[in-house]
């Protein structure tokens, strides 16, 4: 068997599916793994990879002419039926900036901002800084979430987008996504809000794709019953942050080797700079 396909169904029809090889689920003793899942473009049911989805599962394979008929309950991973119920938790990602963010704008900018993926199907997220490729977002997002350990929860998606206002109603624009696993990284269990680290932003769906720039996001962890003793839109992150001040003098000296790209001459060149991303958002 070359390849393994996981299909998420609507009905009789395969909409989403994860393909892999055979080997990724060689451990006879497996804990739970979630799968990024990807659209089905033939069934056209869903038209974005990335609202196609993930799942979560527990899947073990052994090659019965090599291996023998495998003992399964001798293992802890099929011992146990999945819990019920679940544990109700809520998680904070305090969001500080970005880096490197691809731009999506015909001057070469962008307009972003950031949803998280929330099991509610409400739609959280931050506001749009604008005409940026590293902004600096400062910006607190509370989700709920149902699992019964860390290492099974699933993983906090970060999705990144750029805001059009356009002359009727607006739009966006699909940047990239950061996938992180609290298992994989630091988070705090009560009002404390750690240093942040920074996670890759990626605008493909394997493991393998590049990076597209990155965010920097602190979490925390806490029972669904915690009473924060600040709500998180009071919360100002930029208190948490040592900022110094700087004067930047820039001396342009000169344009050489211009390219118009269009039939007319270029005949009043000018240099624009963007130093938003040094700011605030109260002072960009």
């Amino acid at each position: 068997m070359e390849n393994i396909y996981i299909y998420l169904m609507d009905g009789g029809k395969p909409i989403c599916f994860w393909k892999g090889k055979p080997s990724d689920f060689a451990d006879p003793n497996p804990g739970y793994k979630w799968l990024t899942l990807k659209a089905d473009k033939s069934i056209d049911k869903v038209e974005n990879d990335y609202e196609a989805g993930l799942i979560s599962l527990k899947l073990a394979i052994s090659h019965k002419q090599r291996n023998g008929a495998e003992n399964w309950s001798q293992y802890d991973a099929w011992k146990k039926s999945p819990p019920r119920r679940l544990a109700a938790w809520k998680v904070r990602a305090h969001i500080y900036q970005c880096k490197d963010i691809p731009s999506a704008d015909e001057d070469g900018s962008c307009d972003p901002f950031i949803s998280i993926w929330n099991p509610d199907g409400k739609d959280i997220k931050t506001k749009s800084i604008t005409d940026s490729l590293n902004p600096i977002i400062y910006e607190v997002l509370e989700v709920y979430y149902d699992y019964d350990d860390i290492k099974n929860s699933p993983p906090i998606i970060l999705n990144i987008w750029d805001f059009d206002d356009e002359l009727i109603g607006s739009s966006k624009d699909y940047l990239g996504r950061a996938v992180i696993y609290l298992k994989d990284c630091k988070y705090s269990t009560n009002d404390d809000i750690l240093e942040p680290e920074w996670h890759d932003i990626k605008l493909g769906f394997d493991e393998s794709s590049p990076a597209s720039g990155q965010v920097l996001v602190a979490f925390t962890v806490v029972n669904d019953d915690y009473d924060w003793k600040v709500p998180s839109k009071y919360l100002d992150l930029s208190k948490y942050v040592e900022c110094q001040e700087y004067n930047v003098d820039i001396n342009v000296l000169g344009l050489r080797d211009l390219q118009s790209f269009g039939l007319m001459p270029i005949k009043k060149p000018f240099v624009k700079f963007r130093v938003k991303s040094l700011l605030p958002p109260e002072k960009a």
